[in-house]
């Protein structure tokens, strides 16, 4: 009797785990494996209007002179626009 106790228990326990191995499998999501990138990786560059620090990737860029200017949103570029036709 004990032996059927034991036996019955070791078979539940193995038809949990199997069950909670197929559940992992489809929990699982690409960003667990994907590559992540190390803190200050990206490339950072200032708005020359507000003198904030923006990732370059999400800049916009206006080019004046050969030199490329980084802004954090179109507000800011228009307001360097504006400057530089002052000039």
């Amino acid at each position: 009797m004990l032996g059927r106790i034991i036996l019955i228990s070791i078979l539940f326990y193995i038809i949990y785990r199997i069950v909670r191995f197929f559940q992992r499998l489809g929990e699982t999501s690409p960003q667990k494996y994907q590559k992540r990138t190390q803190p200050g990786s990206k490339v950072m560059v200032k708005d020359e209007m507000c003198n904030t620090y923006i990732p370059e990737d999400e800049a916009l860029k206006e080019v004046k002179d050969g030199r490329t200017y980084y802004f954090c949103s179109s507000a800011c570029r228009q307001k360097f626009i504006q400057e530089r036709k002052k000039k």
